[in-house]
């Protein structure tokens, strides 16, 4: 449509100046290459709005334009000119404005062949024979091949900076009837770049909050308006993920899913269903916009909503919870099931609120919905794969395992966890809600059901928290009954549970009655009103917590074993078991052949004596387990196909179900490859040689492997050299490899993973150079591998872990439903790999705990361990919580959850059992932590350093011997010094003296280096404020501890800093001047540090 020709009251020369001035994310300065990439990803190009082109193609600025470039000849076709340029082609003449075309009367010649804007966009096609360089192009319209006589004559440069050019000028309209669009990949879409610090995201993509032109939207029904003085609508558009290389997924095909049900969800108008603005592919991008909700989603809601619990909040709460379930139910009635129910998908809009503030929740996120356009009772296989553990009903494993159908009663018990919750957070406020979501995770499942055997029922955790709700709320008021209503109908077995028809019916019911005060606050809820907390309206991630919090872990090192027997039975499917049981059957005695052996409980009315007497088969080596887990009575063979089978099995059930490895918008894994890899081809096609990644520009997935140097010579150890290295990147001779580095190079090929990274081959050994670069980069190595190997029970790269193990016992007994086989228990993680020789070495401490994924190669088993546990080769699934520390695959954002308040007892436990470790080389005791130390620094954001965090600095320099003998001070080697002040500069274990939170005054008297100026120039000195040490030489020899074993004290040789003083008050009112722990500081006129002595003692 032509811009209307209201003439302005002084003409305007329009110019390339001009235009550059209005353009919408133009190029600003001091905008880096990098942020006009990253504006050029979210879609926010340079553009010229449609406002502007109406303000800018007015005829009087067109007669003012042409005539001061002199492009014509009368004021008769001036005239005539302008007006085609205003009703015909003002994006034709503002682009050749722009490139500069204006005094090359392209603009007549234009006119002149007839050339309106409806013909834009054009592309440019070389012509292969052209005798002529006026003739080297021939101009097209886009997706077209017939040529368009308009652009000839012009210049080959012109042609070219138009082609380029054009799409500044045509950003669509968004319009109310049209909502797919199939965008060319240059197109200018009509978005303001809005900075988005932490996009939101998923396996399918991100979201972007970016602002829509409102001149480039007719969208009434929408009622979305801009903020004061703003040319734009804030919108949200979710880019997918377009090369996603998961199996069974296809990025396509989800985008043209969600496309249909959005499309479908935008028809319907629900109130409480998200309404999408358009979906649009622009080159190979998939993209939806999305209304922005302002007030984020439901699970922000609770977090900072400060409402009091009144009648008002109920209902409004009811109101909410009704809509969302008659919108899904409209959803199941076009034979749509959402798929992904859960708060963080449920927006919070602020557009229209009720009198006290409140908006709506709308449900988002599609993503993972399917259409089906033939009703069944129960539907065919489907791909919804991805939705978030805690909301899935436990019949999900079922569909997982067996590729089953899920019927859309799946969402009705998602729905059933968020109204839970959202009672909850009612009733009594978000730190109940948050202890509840505490208890699940203490009891190791994060779902609302339990495994039980080959049982899923609903958690014991959520029974008792729908008790204490019952047995609180008055049976005739509103809540009571949506408690029952979630409790009895939708929080149940899948054939018992309520269809979101009838839930509708029942929760609108409950919500039509609330107009009666007492039915909505009776005067229970009034009573546990008064004591809802109030939130502060923050979120609750501090990671540094303030000095008067207590400490409140709930740490353990008890083992759960977690019982799985669907995955089992899915693992035994794939594993050819006819060769994984065994052959014999047990012959029992008269007695024990009468016992059932399927009977719950078995009562042998027999002494320990008989049973010994009379047995056949005696196993010593272990107890019988009180549970039966089904497994593998019989393992796999080391380096068969069918442990390799499996190994793969566990890698496929963590990439497909957990979030272990970073993804980027691609769907690929985020690697920061190292300096160095070993290419180890196929198993089909077998290659060994040594690579560059940054040389070569290997990019990929690659396995690291962690195993005991062992105590070799020069001669038996296999490593890279300045001597060799050329030779190893032509080829590394297989049958030279210790046993351990051959194994490695079977199980990566096995594991289809062509790169393998083990530190003696790639890092050059005695090039201390080299050494530094990559002892700085350990963290990126083991934190980017697709998983590491660990050889846990070999003592050196002899061994090998595909060698040989121990046998497991097992018997088989026949029963009346077939064969039953009962083996050995071995399942013993903390046995086979914490106590293993290979988790002793100080090196490993930091390889396990910054590895997403590990695979342990025990003389027992194999092990699997990831983010959610540990997995054993007998199908076992172990939990721990102390092991979970190390085995974290986001470290140590675990601890942090389980230390909550007081993180500073995670550093120092971790640095605690560092310490305990052994190193064979005593002066890698400061560099066998470092990825270690530069992943706490950047969790802190703080400086971390010989041991010193400097959120911590007093508490973490308050450390001490912990072990009888005297520690053994280091040698270290020039250049590489470490302050004797630091645990680093001796060999032995440490402990931390106890500094009770919120009962301490840190003096200040020890000075921390970190937060001074000089810190980038610091040498390790630290600088105190030294006291006289007034107490005799008997009573100091008394209560000193020392590091080291001193021959002399003299208590005049000593000062003391003091870093702390007691907060507690003496039954006679003094205050002590120094807390139980101090740091004396003994000055060595030979050493220019400090040495750090600790006692209990208090200055005169």
């Amino acid at each position: 449509m032509a811009p209307q020709m209201k003439e302005p009251d002084v003409p305007k020369i329009i110019s390339s100046r001009a235009i550059k001035r209005l353009l919408v994310n133009g190029k600003t300065r001091g905008l880096t290459d990098e942020q006009e990439q990253e504006r050029k990803a979210a879609h926010c190009e340079p553009f010229l709005p449609n406002k502007d082109i109406e303000s800018l193609v007015q005829e009087a600025n067109v007669k003012a334009t042409l005539n001061q470039d002199k492009l014509l000849g009368s004021h008769k076709s001036n005239k005539e000119l302008a007006e085609y340029v205003v009703k015909a082609a003002p994006r034709a003449f503002l682009t050749a404005i722009f490139i500069g075309a204006d005094q090359e009367n392209c603009i007549r010649h234009l006119k002149q062949k007839g050339f309106v804007d409806a013909e834009l966009p054009i592309r440019l096609m070389i012509v292969e024979d052209a005798e002529d360089a006026e003739d080297y192009y021939r101009v097209c319209r886009v997706k077209s091949n017939h040529t368009l006589p308009y652009f000839s004559g012009w210049k080959e440069t012109l042609q070219e900076n138009y082609e380029t050019d054009q799409w500044t000028f045509l950003a669509p309209t968004f319009e109310e009837d049209d909502f797919s669009y199939e965008f060319h990949q240059n197109l200018r879409l009509p978005f303001v770049y809005i900075p988005n610090s932490k996009p939101d995201g998923g396996y399918f993509g991100k979201v972007l909050k970016l602002g829509l032109r409102i001149d480039h939207q007719k969208l009434t029904s929408f009622e979305m308006t801009p903020k004061f003085n703003e040319k734009h609508i804030e919108v949200a558009v979710k880019f997918m993920n377009t090369d996603y290389s998961m199996a069974n997924s296809d990025v396509k095909k989800f985008y043209e899913r969600e496309k249909t049900t959005l499309k479908l969800m935008r028809e319907l108008k629900d109130l409480h269903l998200i309404r999408a603005i358009a979906a649009y592919t622009k080159g190979t991008s998939r993209c939806f916009v999305f209304p922005w909700a302002e007030g984020g989603n439901l699970d922000t809601f609770w977090r900072t909503d400060r409402s009091c619990l009144d009648k008002s909040l109920v209902r409004w709460a009811l109101d909410q919870m009704t809509g969302i379930a008659g919108g899904i139910m409209k959803l199941h009635a076009k034979d749509t099931r959402h798929g992904d129910i859960k708060p963080l998908n449920i927006l919070y809009f602020l557009d229209s609120v009720d009198e006290r503030g409140r908006g709506i929740l709308k449900v988002a996120d599609v993503g993972l919905a399917k259409v089906h356009t033939e009703y069944t009772k129960y539907r065919a296989a489907t791909t919804t794969r991805m939705s978030s553990e805690r909301y899935e009903p436990p019949e999900m494993l079922s569909y997982l395992h067996k590729k089953a159908a899920i019927p859309r009663r799946y969402d009705s018990w998602s729905l059933g966890c968020v109204f839970l919750e959202f009672t909850v957070w009612l009733i009594y406020g978000r730190s109940k809600l948050h202890s509840f979501h505490q208890d699940l995770r203490d009891s190791l499942s994060d779902k609302f059901y339990e495994t039980k055997g080959d049982s899923y029922p609903r958690h014991h955790v959520v029974n008792q928290l729908i008790n204490e709700m019952e047995q609180s709320l008055s049976e005739s008021s509103a809540l009571h009954r949506l408690v029952r209503l979630i409790s009895e109908h939708l929080l149940v077995p899948v054939d018992n549970r309520m269809s979101t028809k009838a839930l509708y019916e029942k929760i609108d019911d409950i919500r039509k009655k609330c107009h009666h005060k007492s039915y909505s606050l009776d005067s229970s809820l009034v009573s546990l009103a008064k004591n809802r907390p109030m939130p502060d309206g923050h979120p609750d991630n501090n990671l540094q917590p303030p000095d008067n919090y207590s400490h409140t872990s709930k740490l353990d090192n008890r083992w759960r074993n977690i019982p799985d027997s669907e995955w089992a039975r899915f693992l035994v499917s794939r594993l050819d078991w006819p060769s994984l049981r065994p052959t014999i059957v047990t012959e029992f005695c008269d007695a024990c052949s009468s016992i059932d052996f399927l009977e719950d409980s078995i009562e042998l009315n027999r002494t320990l004596h008989d049973l010994e007497e009379g047995s056949f088969f005696d196993d010593h080596m272990s107890p019988a387990p009180r549970q039966a887990q089904l497994g593998l009575p019989v393992l796999p063979k080391l380096g068969s196909p069918q442990e390799f089978a499996l190994l793969n099995e566990w890698i496929n059930l963590c990439d497909r179900t957990h979030d272990c490895v970073s993804r980027g918008s691609d769907g690929e894994p985020l690697n920061q490859m190292p300096t160095r890899l070993i290419h180890v081809g196929t198993t089909d096609a077998p290659s060994l040689h040594l690579v560059e990644t940054a040389k070569e520009n290997i990019t990929g997935n690659y396995i690291a492997l962690s195993h005991c140097w062992g105590k070799l010579s020069k001669q038996e150890r296999f490593c890279t050299y300045i001597d060799n290295i050329q030779g190893f990147k032509q080829h590394i001779p297989f049958d030279e490899l210790p046993q351990t580095f051959k194994d490695a190079v079977i199980t990566t090929r096995a594991l289809k993973v062509r790169y393998l990274w083990i530190d003696s081959l790639c890092i050059i050994q005695e090039d201390p150079p080299d050494w530094k670069i990559e002892a700085a980069r350990m963290e990126d190595v083991f934190n980017s591998a697709y998983c590491t190997i660990a050889a846990s029970s070999s003592a050196s790269s002899l061994d090998g872990f595909l060698i040989h193990r121990r046998e497991r016992a097992v018997i088989g007994i026949n029963t009346s439903k077939g064969p039953l086989y009962l083996a050995e228990a071995i399942d013993d993680f903390r046995e086979d790999v914490e106590k293993g020789i290979l988790n002793t070495r100080g090196w490993v401490f930091q390889e396990r705990a910054l590895s997403r994924r590990t695979i342990h190669f025990t003389s027992t088993q194999v092990y699997w361990e990831c983010g959610h546990g540990v997995h054993c080769e007998t199908l076992a699934h172990l939990r721990n919580r102390e092991s979970e520390l190390l085995g974290d695959s986001k470290f140590p954002n675990h601890g942090i959850q389980k230390y909550k308040d007081d993180s500073i007892r995670l550093v120092q436990y971790l640095y605690q059992t560092y310490c305990a470790l052994n190193l064979t080389n005593p002066t890698d005791r400061s560099k066998a932590l470092l990825g270690l130390e530069s992943r706490l620094g950047r969790t802190f954001r703080s400086r971390a350093v010989y041991g010193l965090l400097s959120a911590y600095f007093e508490r973490l320099l308050l450390w001490q011997r912990d072990q009888v003998s005297p520690m053994e001070n280091i040698p270290y080697p020039k250049g590489q010094t470490v302050p004797s002040w630091s645990w680093m500069s001796f060999m032995g274990k440490i402990n931390y003296q106890d500094a009770p939170f919120g009962k301490v005054n840190w003096t200040g008297d020890v000075e921390n280096p970190f937060i001074s100026q000089d810190y980038v120039h610091w040498d390790g000195r630290l600088q105190a404020r030294a006291h006289e040490l007034s107490i005799d030489e008997d009573e100091l020899k008394k209560r000193i501890r020392t590091d080291l074993i001193h021959s002399k004290l003299t208590s005049g040789l000593f000062k003391c800093a003091v870093v702390g003083t007691s907060k507690v008050t003496n039954e006679d009112g003094t205050t002590d001047q120094c807390y139980p722990f101090l740091t004396f500081i003994y000055k060595l006129a030979r050493d220019p540090a400090f040495i750090v002595i600790y006692a209990e003692i208090s200055l005169s």
